[in-house]
């Protein structure tokens, strides 16, 4: 804190700093929890909200450099963004703590695209040390692959260690504004991997029109087990008709607010369940699930993990959230549109499960795509690869 003898234009600039430090923390704060049910943040709206926080900043600051209120009313002013900067830091702490409680496994193997014009091209391992002296990463894609133990579903011994291939495709956000062969560069690169099981989970565009090429798009996509989606939040905005359509024509099955049961192996079966909505309290309600059943579920956000873990999932698989599209490199993300901010906003994270001596494995994909803007800073789109293995 400065001292009643520093000169005015320092008090001026410090308090104009904590001013426009609280306000922005406030907007940031906002935005995250509330992104998700705006169907398009105007840019003129946006601009506003800046516009006026640098206004109370500026003001703040002329009124002490003019001496409007003296060092006295000046401490009492402070305490209001002070204390909301205070706030702040121990949210900041508060996430950092989450964070380390829910994580989980990283992803055992890493491979990094780059769009060449007409497909995605693996990088050379050597590049990777590059990658910070390039920022734009709007279809630099990553494919990441994870592998999760299951126990506690009654296996014989002989039939131990057997293994679910799941891949994971979310986010697309589909326009012509990028390139169609990198979409569909995508799409091959999760046909190459030959998955027992393919899960789309939402955002397949942004506007209504460019759904008809979804049949191209996802055109030899399949997996052992099927092909299965839930819509986004973008889907519905858009009008979620064209994309259903689309979805069908490409042999894509929507799970909306239901369950299917699958035979794995002799004694096995899979249970898949879709979370329909794309945010708050969904409509979907639990099955009766059996024993010995894997049990996976598809929910367009991350939002409703801590109602998922009270049932006997092994594995959620989510988007939504772009991992920020902008990232600060050794920050991360600053807006996720989720309730819980910036704490899922990527990644694998494993959760105690309060249905089963199994955890619950939360995945959160990046997407493939980008929405607005049509942009991605240190943001790498990404293809997700789970390998469940089967344990007795």
């Amino acid at each position: 804190m400065f001292l009643e003898t520093d000169p005015l234009w320092l008090q001026s600039l410090f308090t104009a700093a904590v001013t426009l430090g609280a306000g922005g923390s406030l907007f940031v704060f906002a935005l995250n929890r509330k992104l998700s049910f705006v169907e398009f943040l105007h840019r003129s709206v946006l601009a506003g909200i800046v516009l006026v926080t640098l206004a109370c900043a500026s003001l703040a600051g002329l009124a002490v450099a003019y001496g409007w209120m003296g060092y006295t009313g000046l401490k009492v002013y402070l305490l209001l963004p002070g204390s909301i900067l205070l706030v702040v830091l121990f949210g900041e702490i508060r996430l950092v703590l989450q964070r380390w409680r829910y994580h989980a496994s990283p992803p055992v193997s890493r491979i990094n695209f780059h769009f060449e014009g007409q497909s995605l091209v693996a990088e050379h391992v050597s590049s990777s040390s590059d990658r910070k002296f390039h920022p734009i990463t709007t279809t630099d894609l990553a494919l990441l692959r994870y592998e999760v133990e299951v126990a506690g579903l009654g296996l014989t011994q002989g039939a131990a260690r057997r293994s679910l291939k799941v891949v994971q495709l979310s986010d697309f956000h589909y326009s012509p504004r990028l390139p169609f062969a990198y979409f569909r560069s995508a799409v091959e690169l999760a046909i190459q991997e030959e998955a027992d099981l393919v899960l789309l989970t939402g955002d397949f565009v942004t506007y209504q029109e460019d759904a008809v090429r979804l049949p191209e798009l996802f055109e030899g996509l399949r997996g052992r087990l099927g092909l299965f989606a839930t819509l986004g939040n973008h889907d519905y905005w858009s009008g979620a008709a064209p994309v259903l359509q689309g979805l069908k024509q490409a042999g894509v099955h929507l799970i909306a607010n239901d369950c299917v049961r699958l035979p794995l192996w002799d004694e096995l079966h899979l249970r898949l369940c879709g979370i329909d909505d794309p945010w708050g309290v969904p409509a979907w309600q639990p099955p009766d699930f059996q024993a010995g059943d894997l049990n996976l579920i598809i929910s367009h956000s991350p939002d409703n993990i801590y109602r998922l873990i009270r049932y006997p999932f092994a594995g959620v698989f989510s988007g939504h959230f772009h991992a920020g599209q902008v990232r600060f490199p050794g920050f991360g993300a600053l807006v996720v549109p989720s309730r819980y901010g910036r704490r899922f906003n990527r990644g694998h994270f494993r959760f105690k499960n309060f249905a089963s001596s199994s955890d619950t494995h939360l995945f959160v994909s990046a997407g493939v795509g980008s929405a607005t803007p049509l942009l991605r800073i240190y943001c790498q789109p990404e293809i997700i690869v789970v390998n469940f293995y089967i344990v007795s």
